[in-house]
């Protein structure tokens, strides 16, 4: 029985021997591990503390990747590198437990890969630098982000509320006043050199252009339909009378205008399409609003002067007191709109340098012969029959034989001349009949 008890005794002391080396082994193989001194060999775990085991290991069975697990590394003169070890993995015990690295290069970033070692962070003094195959990429600071090895190759994003005027994304990094922006909620806006140009607005459903839109030839969606392609709402803000109108112009020269005015009270009147609102252009061969090939059409020869032109050569104009005159020869017929024909007044003229000689009317069923002025021939239709007044003399001329001709329908009395004296107011009436002219003051009418 005592040899059973001895012999149970010394194994219980040749494993603990051996189990205090092992203690000891691991201690100094854990505290010496990848060349480190003052590293603790122990980890703790609640209120229990454990010893490490260096033979724990990350990676395969097959295929061990040397690690080492720090605690408490507060030293601010203790730094690990990637030198030292595959991969560093810090298991953080208490809440105050810091992991410093170095500063770092691009070449030899403080922090990278084991098999890219070139490639990740380094500190560059408040600024955190993004490193690729050994050159800077990318940079944040406290203020922005930027995307880009250099400043003038660079995008950013900035830590700034962004405005319709004020960017917070960047396409040039140097170009801090231009950039995507933001007016409101659900409203996009693109910035230039500080001031909104373009709007995208999802509360109105509109692309809103805020400058002059410079664009190319403008499509409208497939088999869209009636379409409105452009409309100006007009709101009680405006004044009553403000002009509301759009414009097209060639080379800073105003073509066609749309215009209208406000009401005050939301909605326009008085609308109107004006061609050549500057009346700068137009010519009898290039007419301002033309057809067909383009030499045929209206033009504004001179204010209030609308010019009528055919096949390139200019017709008929209408003059600013309304008359239609030809265009080039004023020895040509003339249209009399400026005033009421009269038994003076000619409405039509046979020449237009001639304006008081023509064709004029002093009544109803009244036509006048005017020269000068002076009416001299009245037709008047009276009851279906016409009657001529000459107001003047009659000169019958002719190189030959001269002949007045009355002809009379009359199934019972021949034509009746009609001569008033010179001296009074009779009349001496004349009639033909059967071959022979009869004179009496007796009325043959």
């Amino acid at each position: 029985m005592k040899k059973k008890l001895l012999f149970i005794i010394s194994i219980f002391v040749i494993l603990t021997t051996i189990g205090i080396i092992n203690v000891n082994q691991k201690a100094e193989a854990q505290s010496s591990f990848g060349g480190f001194s003052n590293v603790s060999p122990f980890i703790r775990v609640g209120d229990a503390i454990t010893l490490r085991d260096t033979i724990d290991y990350i990676g395969t069975y097959a295929n061990p990747i040397p690690y080492i697990i720090v605690d408490n590394l507060s030293a601010s003169s203790t730094f690990i590198t990637s030198a030292e070890f595959d991969y560093i993995l810090v298991n953080e015990v208490a809440t105050s437990s810091t992991f410093y690295a170095g500063d770092g290069t691009a070449a030899a970033p403080s922090m990278s890969f084991a098999s890219d070692t070139d490639t990740g962070l380094y500190n560059g003094g408040d600024i955190i630098y993004v490193t690729n195959a050994g050159s800077r990429k990318h940079t944040f600071t406290s203020t922005y982000f930027r995307v880009g090895s250099t400043d003038s190759s660079a995008s950013a994003l900035l830590a700034t509320a962004a405005t319709n005027i004020v960017p917070s994304m960047l396409p040039a990094f140097l170009d801090d006043n231009t950039g995507i922006g933001h007016n409101s909620a659900d409203e996009l806006s693109l910035i230039a050199g500080g001031i909104e140009g373009l709007r995208i607005d999802f509360n109105e459903l509109e692309v809103q252009p805020l400058m002059t839109l410079a664009t190319g030839p403008i499509e409208f969606e497939e088999d869209s339909g009636a379409i409105t392609a452009m409309n100006m709402p007009v709101s009680s803000d405006s004044s009553d009378g403000d002009e509301m109108s759009m414009s097209m112009s060639i080379d800073s020269n105003p073509i066609l205008k749309v215009k209208a005015s406000a009401t005050g009270t939301g909605g326009a009147d008085d609308f109107q399409v004006v061609v050549d609102p500057s009346g700068t252009f137009g010519s009898a061969t290039l007419p301002s609003l033309a057809f067909g090939d383009g030499n045929t059409g209206f033009y504004e020869s001179a204010d209030n002067t609308l010019n009528f032109t055919i096949n390139g050569a200019s017709k008929w104009k209408v003059t600013s007191i309304g008359d239609i005159v030809d265009s080039v020869d004023y020895q040509k017929p003339f249209i009399n709109f400026a005033e009421f024909s009269s038994d003076t007044v000619p409405g039509f003229g046979p020449r237009t340098n001639d304006r008081n000689t023509g064709i004029g009317s002093s009544g109803l069923d009244q036509l006048s012969l005017i020269a000068g002025g002076v009416e001299g021939i009245r037709i008047n239709e009276i009851g279906d029959v016409t009657s001529t007044t000459i107001n003047g003399n009659l000169e019958i001329s002719d190189t030959g034989t001269s002949t007045l001709i009355i002809d009379s329908d009359s199934a019972t009395q021949g034509a009746c001349l009609k001569l008033s004296d010179f001296d009074s107011a009779d009349y001496t009436y004349c009639i033909v009949q059967d071959g022979t002219m009869t004179c009496s003051t007796d009325s043959c009418e």
